[in-house]
């Protein structure tokens, strides 16, 4: 199948087309071209006064999560963009209807894209690079990487309104936001200040929105604890709950704690056991796997039934199937989908898994931090008085990146402090925080720490090692909020176009990382990379 394409370097790479394999990068081109094109006419028909929230949701959805081909079936496939390309054409015609029944001139889009009836997997592949060049042809090389940005940018913020939506709660503004930016990619006289303007509107937007969802997740499930989370298991049978979705781990636990089943975390729900409303449940017996990252060896020892939370980007390309189940829209080939939160078939299966027999003793995992003791903790922080503080991102499952962190707080020099969000080292001049790659939180702890001291201070260094859509968002609004020194890695081919990383760290100033030892050097003999 075409997600099994790997490797640093191909005809992809080579011709600076795209970051990923050459079938994700052309099947992601057609579905940009229909999503940019739907927002059209949902701009026109907004403003009109009509709204077409299923439309609407469905463009957020599969633009936060347009890397989620690669789990799917070519039928799988076939069928998103037959939808996606369904839900164009019905917008445009409630557009059209709206302009003759009102005697209004409609202003459709030239060259509007078309899709056959009988579509196909090898003419989506032929389209999306027949598109990608024909583009390359209109745009200059700055207009086209900046339209990547922003589309990076727009998928973040959808990502975040898509889990905000798990909690009832709505962002008109920041939906428009989305529409009016893909929207503005639809037209090849692109004034470049608005391309910027969209791109760091959309990164502070983004972060607005992971600020709301901290404060809701709050109100619903209570003010964090720092916890002692048990990594044992008992003999019984069991579930085991996947990725972040809290909602979800909610529902699971409330509709199997009247049957013998204990619930296990894994993955980033690790941080559920910090929220007192967890605590309540009794078949939540602990957290099962190594980390915090999901991992084949986790889902592939598990003897009971396995749920993959919603919005949660997990690579199952290699796992068996037959007890994977997902409340996701559309579940990766192989998964069972649950719907209308009915936890039955996940039961079930869990009832009629071998479960654990025995049971393991383990050591217990500590997660989380006191809310209400933050600044004190951030207080305490700041009394060591460092010549720098530097402030190290989340990991992840690149070997090379968690080393790089590693290797770097180990060697930090006394009269140098860090506020770490990925290793837990014994040494005074590091305060971290395991908040499972949670940025709503993380956000939360900077926001403190900055009302304490300034971000825009030459002593104070932002240190990601991780490539995504995430990162380029975050930096994006750090800069625009006046952070001197935000260091990189640089990033795989795999993960991030080279043309658009190099103009992106242009743009912004960002401080390319190298070798551990040798960037600490560097700071410490020029006081800057």
């Amino acid at each position: 199948m075409f997600y099994n394409s790997s490797g640093e370097y191909n005809d992809c790479v080579s011709h600076g087309a795209c970051s990923i394999p050459p079938n994700i990068s052309s099947m992601n081109e057609v579905m940009i071209t229909i999503l940019r094109e739907t927002a059209f006419y949902l701009v026109n028909i907004r403003k009109a006064g009509i709204n077409n929230n299923e439309i609407l949701n469905e463009l957020l959805y599969f633009l936060a999560f347009l890397d989620c081909f690669k789990d799917f079936s070519e039928s799988q496939i076939i069928d998103i963009f037959l939808r996606e390309y369904s839900n164009l054409n019905a917008v445009k015609e409630i557009y059209k209807k709206y302009c003759f029944e009102n005697n209004i001139n409609c202003i459709e889009l030239k060259n509007s894209l078309k899709l056959p009836s009988e579509l196909n997997f090898s003419y989506i592949i032929k389209l999306g690079e027949k598109q990608y060049y024909n583009r390359l042809k209109k745009q200059t090389a700055e207009k086209k990487n900046l339209n990547e940005i922003i589309i990076c940018t727009a998928r973040n913020t959808s990502l975040n309104l898509v889990n905000l939506s798990e909690y009832n709660i709505f962002d008109v503004q920041a939906e428009n936001l989305i529409l009016n930016s893909l929207n503005f990619l639809n037209f090849n006289n692109q004034d470049i200040e608005k391309l910027k303007y969209y791109i760091n509107e959309l990164s502070q937007t983004s972060v607005s929105i992971l600020e709301k969802l901290n404060s809701i997740i709050t109100d619903t499930y209570g003010y964090l604890e720092k916890s002692s989370v048990s990594t044992s298991t008992i003999p019984n049978k069991a579930i085991m709950v996947s990725g972040s979705n809290l909602s979800d781990l909610d529902n699971v636990l409330k509709a199997s704690e009247n049957f013998e089943i204990d619930v296990y975390t894994n993955g980033n729900l690790l941080l559920a056991h910090a929220y007192p409303h967890f605590k309540n449940f009794k078949n939540l017996k602990g957290h099962f796997g190594t980390d915090t990252l999901s991992n084949i060896l986790d889902f592939a020892t598990f003897p009971g039934a396995i749920l993959l939370t919603k919005h949660e980007s997990q690579n199952i390309e290699y796992l068996y199937r037959g007890r994977l189940f997902s409340t996701e829209k559309i579940p990766p080939n192989g998964v069972s989908k649950i719907t209308n939160n009915d936890f039955t078939p996940l039961i079930d299966s869990a009832i009629q898994a071998k479960g654990f027999a025995k049971g393991q003793i383990k050591d217990n995992k500590n997660v989380g931090f006191n809310y209400n003791e933050i600044d004190d903790i951030l207080n305490k922080f700041i009394s060591l008085n460092s010549d720098l503080i530097f402030i190290t991102g989340f990991v992840d499952n690149s070997v090379n990146a968690y080393n790089y962190l590693k290797t770097f707080l180990s060697n930090l020099p006394e009269n140098f402090s860090a506020i770490s969000f990925s290793h837990n080292l014994d040494k005074t001049n590091i305060l971290y925080f395991d908040i499972c790659n949670n940025f709503s939180i993380s956000y939360f702890i900077l926001k403190k720490l900055f009302s304490k001291i300034s971000i825009s201070s030459k002593k104070v260094y932002f240190i990601f090692t991780k490539c995504d859509a995430n990162t380029l968002t975050n930096m994006i609004y750090l800069k625009n909020k006046g952070a001197e020194n935000i260091c990189l890695v640089e990033c795989s081919s795999i993960l991030i176009n080279p043309a658009v990383f190099k103009v992106f760290n242009n743009l912004y100033n960002i401080k390319t990382l190298s070798n551990p030892i040798s960037d600490i050097k560097e700071i410490i003999k020029k006081g800057t990379l």
